[in-house]
């Protein structure tokens, strides 16, 4: 049997770990500590890419409508024109708008049953602060320096308790992604690199 401590190291390398009174398995809880806390990263990740996917799709649905109303429009304005193969464009035009139309609402139902799940998760958090940091972070998206400049806390310390909280935020297993599936390494819009993400 062995008794373990929750705690944090010094800012300069912040980072949740276990420190056991007798510690034979310390290194296998840290990694199974660091893996659930990837996860949860991957799961974020998940959203906001869900998110994202549908405003990309929302414009190319409207961009095919809109091309497709235009063509409508040349064919009713010269109906004896040799326009070739315009009716067939818009029937091409048709056929992807509603094949989008199809993978926005899939798409849709997907990122609505996450942001059901995670708003659940956020709102178990006692203090206000906190859920409103991890709305920002978690379901809005937005960097560091924005919420530094809605909260008055720096980026540092925003950091430090996200991290907190992310460790602690309970989220259902099954949709966390198996291990090894962790969140991207590349930075996102807005931000410089990976390491500032998170």
């Amino acid at each position: 049997m062995f008794f373990l401590t929750v705690y944090k190291r010094p800012p300069r390398c912040y980072h949740y770990y276990v420190e056991f009174r007798s510690h034979p398995q310390r290194k296998e809880v840290i990694d199974i500590a660091d893996t659930m806390l990837e996860q949860k990263r991957a799961l974020l990740d998940r959203y906001r890419d869900s998110s994202a996917e549908i405003e990309d799709l929302a414009e190319r649905i409207a961009r095919l409508r809109s091309r497709a109303q235009y063509i409508s429009a040349v064919l009713r304005d010269t109906p004896r024109s040799p326009l070739g193969a315009v009716p067939d464009r818009l029937q091409s035009c048709l056929a992807e708008a509603l094949s989008l139309e199809s993978l926005y609402s899939e798409c849709l139902e997907e990122n609505f049953a996450l942001l059901d799940v995670l708003e659940h998760a956020i709102q178990r958090i006692p203090d206000p602060l906190d859920r409103r940091l991890l709305r920002m972070r978690c379901l809005d998206g937005r960097t560091w320096e924005q919420i530094s400049a809605a909260t008055f806390y720096s980026p540092r310390q925003l950091q430090r308790n996200f991290d907190s909280l992310l460790a602690g935020l309970e989220l259902p297993a099954d949709l966390l992604p198996p291990p090894g599936r962790h969140a991207r390494k590349s930075p996102r819009p807005g931000q410089p690199n990976a390491a500032q993400s998170h």
